[in-house]
């Protein structure tokens, strides 16, 4: 994405090119805030280059605006949202003129897409526009990729979909409708993934898998999850967005996790669970809701 901020306000001269969380800004980005979060608003002090859609009553320091714009609105995230959506009007028109080729292979591939050495994709599978695949890849009939950069020996099962868009939904008049997202997927190397995996792209930066993360089967990964090396996921795992989750921690079967949390390094979450706080390192936690157990 890229929009020049005087579009909205003529005093401003400057371009954002993606968008961020209030808890982690970076420059040239697009953010929200409301009230229920105002307490992030100093981390937004010392960027550049930020286009925030702010609630009414809430008040940036007058020399942040000197080259950041703000946006008040009552319902920002609305706003926000149907901002998105225009921005993503203009890219979907680009998008649609570019061409996807079928393979002699059997998948078909997008543009600019750069795939390694030694890959195998079986037939079925769409490997979309941008994307970037490392070398000795293997991946299952069926499977769609978008808005991922991939690294080396990655493997994935049949039907898996990868960069999809996130579930963040707004309301405004009475009308419900998604956040479009800008962010990508990003796996390391030796990666593997089951059949039926999905994996949402980031809404406010990036959807993140260190090297040798393994998740079997019917996996869902939400948008903006950050998952460290070694970490395991047993099939049926469902994770909201914006989770952390530490090295070599174990979640098992059909267990599930809250938005916004951590699961520390070494951390095992028990078949089943749910769970609605952070949980330390090492700790394991069974149960609904999970809880700390000592064997």
């Amino acid at each position: 994405m890229r929009f020049n901020v005087s579009e909205l306000d003529a005093r401003y001269h400057f371009d954002v090119t993606g968008t961020s969380y209030i808890g982690d800004p970076q420059d040239g980005t697009v953010l929200f805030a409301t009230g229920k979060i105002s307490r992030e608003l100093d981390k937004l002090l010392g960027h550049h280059h930020c286009l925030l859609f702010l609630e009414t009553g809430l008040v940036m320091p007058e020399e942040w605006t000197e080259d950041n714009c703000v946006v008040y609105s009552d319902a920002p995230v609305a706003a926000y949202g149907r901002f998105a959506q225009t921005l993503r009007d203009r890219e979907q028109i680009l998008q649609d003129g570019r061409t996807r080729t079928l393979t002699t292979e059997g998948y078909w591939i997008g543009e600019n897409v750069s795939i390694g050495e030694h890959a195998v994709i079986e037939p079925g599978c769409l490997i979309d526009h941008d994307v970037v695949i490392g070398p000795d890849a293997r991946i299952g009939f069926g499977t769609v990729i978008r808005h991922a950069v991939i690294g080396s020996g990655f493997r994935c099962g049949a039907h898996a979909r990868i960069g999809e868009d996130a579930f963040f939904p707004a309301e405004e008049e009475g009308q419900v409708f998604r956040i479009p997202s800008f962010g990508n997927v990003e796996i390391g190397n030796q990666v593997d993934l089951g059949s039926h995996v999905i994996i949402e792209r980031g809404f406010n930066s990036h959807t993140v898998l260190h090297d040798m993360v393994m998740a079997d089967a019917d996996v869902c990964i939400g948008h903006d999850d950050v998952i460290g090396e070694r970490v395991r996921i047993a099939c049926g795992v469902k994770l909201a967005g914006m989770i952390t989750i530490g090295q070599e921690a174990y979640l098992g079967v059909n267990a599930s996790v809250k938005q916004r949390l951590s699961i520390g390094e070494r951390a095992v979450v028990g078949m089943g669970s749910v769970v609605i706080s952070h949980v330390p390192a090492d700790a394991s936690v069974f149960g609904i809701p999970a809880r700390k157990m000592r064997f």
